[in-house]
């Protein structure tokens, strides 16, 4: 039970005061629906001591009674400021008095604060516009479709991401782990008013840094049941440095819409602005639109959306469903399953018995949503608008809410029902408290006085912040001691994937809980060491156990795991070229470490500890409800983290903790069967050096070589492959198509994926040509794949795809390619004039071990590298693909501002698409080459940038190691994008669009359930430095700390650009046409964050086309190493003018593009040659024969020396 007594810690606890003195004086509430009348302040009421003549002439900050002094108190109860003299002569703020704590004595400075967000005078003007900045903080949206009549829109923006940058910025950390806090309650309540005090902190001195939030909630008007702002907007809590106890984890704070706010959109919603747009659009007939109406449609532009359509009565039960049934549908369940603390703010505790219902149904209907979370989120009750007479210490009012409310179980018939629905699974429910508890991780009661009792207030509302905080950090260390705390980046992805999962819920009527651990496996794959990758065994033999009606018991998982892991283990000790004395089992336990990338002292034996301790954490709760049909517990060890048992519905079938006979046996008998199992691994190995009819009494007497010894590990490790395979007919399909694991050896990163789906690394290639089952005739290079052993029965491959390896004594060769839109043509002359020098028989691409593009670059890396085009191939294609790029929406009447605030974008993305899919094909990027064709292709990456450009990625035909991020210290350089779940690995149309989707010019790319993509060129227009650390990391034997070449190629560049310039230095011939368009906009919608966002974005990557100074900054280095041996080169035109547009498709036809690369070519001649001769020396290499012999003059080497190229 999470039931945390963290409070008593806490000195803002023990500070608090109950005081139950009364008075008659007007209140403040905090609340949204107190009269106007409910306020009196000094501008309405003099001193009473004052004369009726000068009262209304008195400035507030002057003290009110001797006209003179400056007001430094105010008194709530009195109403009005004094100076410190003034205070002291009142009858009432006499400590004596009995009714003195009525009068608290408060900074004028800290009441000024107060009642700027309590009560902001506000017009009808005044709260237009700030209900139009507000759409900015929008997180999720619901809309009735504004613009296509086509039913309910529901709409993700990207405020999440903005967020986090911004934290990041300001604090200078890398990596972030939010918390969120929801706050949600019925319309009226003072929600987005709390929120505002939780960012402001009021109660805060000038000396403490109290903060003016730059964003806050709308506070919504007196006497109104109509919600302030719709939908789930988003703010984020600014701290200075020094007051944030974890710079890593920032607070965000989601203001949810009303409970019964009604099916009507919001006055301050996105759907009510969007409406008002959809109107504004019918009466136009061709007016310049207003700022608010380009706003609503540049949000459009960048948001993800997802129409529902109209749904038919029968799928609502017989009507027709409102916007009020969408949002009870889905912001509860995002905000129930995604908050670390949800806070229940209850208008007045005379509806607080009211309330309880509410808050329980609010969780009962989200928590059969989802499976395998870490916790159940926390509640906090605040019950607002509190006279003198109530309990202000939360622990105190936590006991009065139960004790006042303990028979609602019994006499509520709701409430009631909900307890015995409980009681029906086993659960027993003795209280109201044992009822939260099944919802809730813990609970808390704070009582929020009247804005009256001034003082109190502003110690309530620190207590407030002080459990949320409190709140949040026990929530986050449930999460991390269940390995399932996300940094920011995933954390946003995962929003995204609850989003479109809850959504296709309500769109197929249907109830498929989101699980959450299913999620986190495909989110990110697991990195390459022993224990992962015992793990996935361990994970696809319970799998294949379950699907061939195995039972999974215990034993028989053992004895199907521990033989081929024990191999396993073994093979890897042969492979490692050493001699290791001891037999298996002592080297298993302890004689080595397991490999050089554990940590030290990390033997066998521990990293199978912990793929044993994994597989216990993944195995699935054994409980089984008799009352229910016997229905299952579908949760595991590691979600199973609150005492509840769920189905795989996501119903609650019992309590309990996580219970299973299988994890109980495994963690008592696995050490044993180890063990056991490598002393016969041992012997069996023993056995197959043997030769044939040798005497048993001689074996002691027989020397084995190196290779003796791997050969026959390598036969019992086979024998014990085909063993599995066949006693577990499913386990085929469970090991299939999992890119990051050979299942030969459990070991190595694979070369290549198997027509079956079957990864196998270089050394098992190697190891089944050995053996006969590959075939690798004259080039001992080139090898057919003619079978897998990983099935049941041996599965043969008619015809056999065959694989060129990769001479294991020759360098790296590496191509990149810039980006640079049209300019492109500019890279394939240059390319094309490489390869007539080499003679022009052979293609280019074949003298390049590696190539990488960006943007357009990228697309020609996967043509040239993927696709195999030729250079005049892709001359003439180029054209005709930049002229489907660079289609415009057609909005003669206004220009390309009206294509990108009613877009997003100034050019259209289907005709582009479609012409990518016709040239690069739908197939993914990554994929063998299944025919008897030798597969020449090169290694290919192209780049793409990540959510708002902060992140950069890349797209792969490869598979290499996966990196470990340090979540502690920083991120990682850029993401490697593969994928483990199948419908989210990209074709390869779909890669070129990610790499080449250029803010402002078209819109971001995203798939169903993908992260966001922009242009690779906003962090790398120029890959060469991504290219450099991709090399050691796809071959991290090569010697020397550098290719053998690496030459880049550029689209030009200008004189004055080779210095460094910020964004808002650059600005093109379109951008500046923009501007012009854009400056009727109100200076407040240019500080939005959408157009802000994607100018600077657009800026910065108009700035990075300029590659020349990142190739200098980046590569200077390398060439002061290598001293006169050149082995980095760059070509790229250097120009007196400016160069053409990305979209300039007129260069083509006036010949300006060629024309640039002519001039450039014509003085280029001595540098071509040198990287000519460059690619022809580093395309041989020396292949030994035998090992090397120490000689009395040295080392003696003998072999022969080959060519790389097979043509």
């Amino acid at each position: 039970m999470e039931n945390s007594t963290a409070l008593e810690d806490n000195p803002w606890m023990a500070g608090a005061e109950q005081s139950s003195s009364q008075d008659g004086n007007p209140r403040i509430a905090i609340s949204n629906s107190q009269t106007t009348t409910s306020k009196t302040t000094a501008h309405e009421q003099s001193s009473p001591e004052s004369s009726d003549s000068d009262s209304d002439s008195t400035p507030d900050d002057i003290c009110q009674d001797c006209r003179k002094e400056p007001g430094e108190w105010y008194c709530g109860a009195c109403t009005q400021s004094y100076c410190e003299r003034c205070w002291k002569k009142r009858p009432g703020h006499k400590k004596k008095n009995p009714d003195s704590a009525n009068h608290m004595k408060v900074p004028y400075s800290k009441h000024v604060h107060f009642e700027d967000i309590l009560h902001p005078n506000w017009d009808e003007v005044k709260r237009a516009l700030m209900h139009e900045e507000d759409l900015q903080s929008l997180w999720f949206s619901i809309t009735a479709d504004a613009f296509e009549n086509s039913g309910f829109g529901f709409d993700d923006f990207p405020r999440f991401s903005r967020l986090v940058a911004e934290h990041q910025a300001r604090v200078d950390v890398d990596t972030c782990f939010p918390r969120l806090v929801s706050f949600v309650g019925k319309t009226g309540a003072g929600k987005s008013t709390l929120i505002r005090t939780m960012l402001e902190k009021p109660w805060l001195t000038d000396t403490e840094h109290g903060v003016k939030a730059k964003e806050v909630p709308v506070v919504g008007k007196r006497n109104s049941l109509v919600p302030a702002s719709g939908d789930v907007h988003l703010y984020g809590d600014y701290l200075s440095e020094r007051e944030l106890p974890e710079l890593d984890r920032p607070t965000f704070y989601a203001d949810c819409e009303g409970f019964d706010g009604g099916a009507a959109n919001p006055a301050g919603s996105f759907a009510y602005k969007s409406q008002q747009v959809k109107e504004a659009a019918n009466r136009s007939n061709g007016r310049v639109r207003s700022a608010l109406e380009e706003i609503i449609r540049l949000m459009f532009g960048q948001t993800r959306t997802r129409t529902l359509g109209r749904l038919s009565p029968d799928a609502n039960k017989g009507k027709e469903p409102t916007r009020e049934d969408f949002i009870k549908k889905l912001f509860p369940r995002l905000l129930y399953n995604f908050s670390d603390v949800v806070v229940f703010v209850v208008k007045e505790q005379q509806t607080l018995g009211n309330s309880i219902l509410d808050i329980l149904d609010w969780a009962f209907k989200s928590a059969a949503s989802a499976l395998n979370r870490a916790t159940l989120p926390r509640l906090i009750v605040v019950i607002n608008n509190a006279d003198q007479s109530e309990i202000w210490d939360p622990k105190s009012a936590r006991k009065m809410f139960f004790e006042d409310y303990k028979n609602v179980i019994e006499v509520d018939p709701n409430i009631k029902s909900l307890r015995e629905s409980f009681i029906a699974r086993g659960m027993e429910i003795k209280n109201l408290e044992d009822l939260f508890l099944k919802h809730y991780a813990s609970l808390d009661v704070i009582f929020v006085p009247n804005g009256h009792i001034r003082s109190q207030l502003s110690k309530q509302l620190r207590t407030l912040y002080d459990i949320i905080q409190i709140r949040t950090r026990e929530s986050q260390q449930k999460k991390h001691d269940a390995r399932m705390l996300l940094p920011s980046q995933d954390q946003e992805y995962f929003f995204q994937l609850a989003f479109d999962h809850y959504v296709a819920n309500i769109k197929n009527n249907e109830d498929k809980p989101f699980n959450f651990l299913a999620k986190m496996l495909k989110l990110h794959p697991m990195p390459n060491n022993l224990s992962n990758n015992f793990y996935r065994l361990f994970q696809a033999i319970y799998g294949a156990m379950e699907a061939d009606a195995n039972t999974g018991a215990a034993k028989a998982f053992l004895d199907l795991a521990t033989p081929p892991v024990s191999s396993a283990i073994a093979l890897n000790v042969a492979r490692s070229d050493r001699r290791v004395p001891g037999k298996l089992a002592e080297v298993y336990q302890g004689g080595v470490d397991a490999h050089s990338d554990t940590h030290e002292g990390e033997t066998y034996a521990k990293q199978v500890k912990k793929a044993i301790s994994q597989i216990c954490d993944w195995s699935r709760c054994e409980f089984a409800n008799d009352r229910f049909q016997g229905r299952r517990c579908f949760l595991s060890r590691q979600g199973h983290g609150y005492d509840q048992h769920q189905d795989e519905s996501g119903a609650v079938i019992g309590a309990g903790d996580f219970e299973s006979e299988f994890v109980n046996v495994i963690q008592t008998q696995w050490e044993d069967a180890f063990l056991k199992s490598m002393d016969s691994v041992d012997r069996s190995i023993e056995r197959a050096m043997l030769p044939l009819n040798w005497p048993s009494s001689q074996h002691s007497h027989l020397v084995h070589s190196l290779k003796q010894r791997n050969d026959a590990t390598w036969d019992v490790h086979y024998s014990h492959l085909r063993a599995l395979f066949h006693r577990l007919p499913s386990l085929a399909d469970k090991t299939a198509h999992q890119l990051f694991l050979c299942f030969f050896c459990f070991r190595e990163v694979p070369l290549q994926s198997l027509p079956c789906g079957h990864a196998i690394c270089e050394r098992c290639v190697k190891a089944l040509v050995h053996c006969q089952l590959f075939s690798s005739e004259n080039d001992k290079r080139v090898v057919a794949l003619q079978q897998c052993p990983l099935h049941c029965e041996i599965q043969f491959f008619e015809p056999a795809p065959q694989l060129q390896l990769k001479p294991a004594f020759a360098g790296a060769r590496v191509l990149t390619l810039d980006g640079g839109g049209v300019r492109g043509l500019i890279e394939l002359k240059l390319l094309n004039a490489v390869q007539k020098e080499l003679g022009g028989n052979i293609p280019i691409q074949r003298f390049f071990d590696l190539i990488g593009g960006t943007s357009t670059g990228g697309i020609i890396a996967l043509g040239i590298g993927t696709k195999d085009w030729t250079l005049a191939h892709c001359e003439q294609l180029y054209p005709e693909l930049c002229k489907s790029a660079f289609t415009t929406h057609g909005s003669a009447w206004s220009g390309n501002a009206w294509a990108y605030t009613f877009h997003g974008c100034r050019y259209q993305n289907v005709p582009f698409e479609n012409k990518l899919k016709e040239v690069l094909g739908e197939s993914r990027i990554m994929g063998l080459q299944h025919d008897t064709s030798l597969d020449l292709r090169s290694k290919v990456f192209v780049t793409s940038t990540k959510s708002d450009g902060n992140q950069p990625a890349i797209f792969t035909n490869y598979i290499r190691a996966i990196e470990t991020e340090d979540t502690s210290t920083q991120k990682l350089l850029y993401d490697y994008e593969m994928k483990y779940d199948e419908t989210l690995k990209l074709e390869s149309w779909e890669v070129a669009r990610a790499t080449s989707a250029a803010p402002m010019y078209f819109r971001s790319f995203a798939k169903d359930g993908s992260p966001t993509y922009w242009d690779g060129g906003l962090c790398h227009n120029n890959p060469a430095w991504i290219a450099r650390q991709e090399v050691f990391k796809i071959w991290p034997e090569l010697s020397g700390p550098h290719p053998d070449i690496l030459l880049s190629i550029g689209s030009g560049y200008v004189n004055e650009s080779s210095k460094p310039r910020q964004p808002e230095q650059v600005q093109s011939k379109w951008s500046r046409h923009v501007q012009s368009k854009w400056s009727r906009v109100s200076g407040w919608f240019l500080n939005l964050g959408g157009l802000q966002t994607l100018n600077v974005l657009k800026a910065t990557l108009l700035q990075n086309l300029d590659s020349e100074h990142a190739w200098k900054d980046r590569f200077s280095e390398y060439e002061r190493e290598l001293g006169n041996e050149r082995r980095y080169f760059r070509l790229s035109p250097q120009c007196g003018t400016e160069l053409p547009e990305l979209d300039d498709l007129a260069a083509f036809e006036s010949g300006e593009l060629a024309k640039i690369a002519d001039e450039y070519l014509a003085d280029a001649g001595i540098l071509i040659k040198t990287i000519v001769r460059r690619l022809i020396t580093t395309s041989f290499y020396f292949e030994p024969d035998q090992p090397r012999q120490t000689t009395e003059d040295g080392q003696l080497f003998t072999g022969k020396c080959c060519s790389v190229l097979n043509c």
